[in-house]
């Protein structure tokens, strides 16, 4: 799930971090300092509100600018032509139009070919004035995602809202690992699935019931879970929830926290380009634990 959970993750699994070097906190205080960090990144200019537009990318050249007849069509009071780009099944390539200041970094950029988030080495992000924008490859399609970093979404953002921090929905967690299990199609909001090798099925019990959920691999041994829950479209997000789970010991045990359970992107934007639930993954409870539904728009 790297390119699928690099952004989504950035900001959650730093929370996480920071919290957790603290000098002795609680369980609670952690996840306190979790929240604060969570509705602080909401104005972060690099962040998922930032997010101005997502278009697909069609084979061959055409305009880039605000421009009625823009193949893409930036917001309007950016240039009427930035550029042309051209697309192919091995190239993608950007010329700026003459006079426009388009830039790599602090380069101008003239010409250049550009990487999707795919490559090693990418995406190459262009950017002019406060818009930046660059190629990301889903479910086997292109698409150009544009941020501007003074997005009118940035000002003064609505907190997000958690239910209150509660023992009970911390629990030991074991993870039942299976080397022939087959990849498991993950739904998308793009409409189309992405094949996933899970890590496991994680077990645990709550409230004296038994559960289990897939978890992906996250990196590093981290797991990573999509869920949905009896919550899902009344108090919590409905297309789901994302949680963290650490690295299980040397024994196959770790511990799922619900009161880190949190909203994708697309809870925030329209643009963003989310995993959706697994089969299996709706939990046959309420867990009123974690972020609520974001009271403004996403997907």
């Amino acid at each position: 799930m790297t390119r699928w959970t690099t952004g989504i993750a950035t900001a959650a699994l730093a929370s996480l971090a920071a919290a957790a070097e603290s000098p002795g906190p609680t369980p609670t205080e952690q996840t306190e300092a979790w929240q604060a960090k969570r509705n602080a990144t909401l104005s972060d200019p690099q962040g998922w509100l930032a997010l101005a537009g997502l278009f697909p990318l069609p084979d061959g050249e055409f305009s880039i600018g605000s421009a009625d007849d823009s193949r893409i069509r930036f917001p309007d009071g950016t240039p009427h032509r930035l550029g042309e780009m051209t697309v192919a099944y091995a190239t993608l390539h950007f010329d700026a139009a003459p006079g426009t200041d388009v830039r790599l970094g602090e380069a101008l950029v003239t010409s250049l070919d550009l990487l999707d988030d795919s490559a090693d080495d990418g995406p190459t992000r262009l950017h002019s004035g406060t818009l930046s924008w660059w190629v990301i490859e889903r479910v086997g399609r292109r698409w150009l995602r544009l941020s501007d970093t003074a997005h009118p979404a940035l000002v003064d953002p609505a907190p997000i809202e958690f239910f209150p921090i509660a023992d009970q929905w911390r629990a030991p967690a074991r993870l039942i690992t299976d080397d022939d299990a087959p990849q498991l199609a993950v739904p998308t909001v793009l409409g189309s699935p992405i094949l996933e090798k899970p890590a496991g099925m994680l077990t645990f019990e709550l409230s004296g019931r038994s559960y289990q959920l897939q978890a992906l691999d996250g990196g590093d041994g981290e797991l990573f879970i999509i869920f949905a829950d009896s919550t899902s479209g009344i108090s919590t997000y409905g297309a789901g929830r994302f949680l963290w789970v650490e690295a299980v010991d040397e024994t196959g045990t770790t511990v799922v926290d619900f009161n880190h359970a949190y909203n994708p992107p697309c809870a925030f934007t329209s643009f963003a380009t989310c995993p959706l639930p697994p089969p299996g993954n709706r939990l046959d409870m309420a867990v009123t634990a974690g972020e609520k539904s974001w009271s403004e728009t996403g997907h």
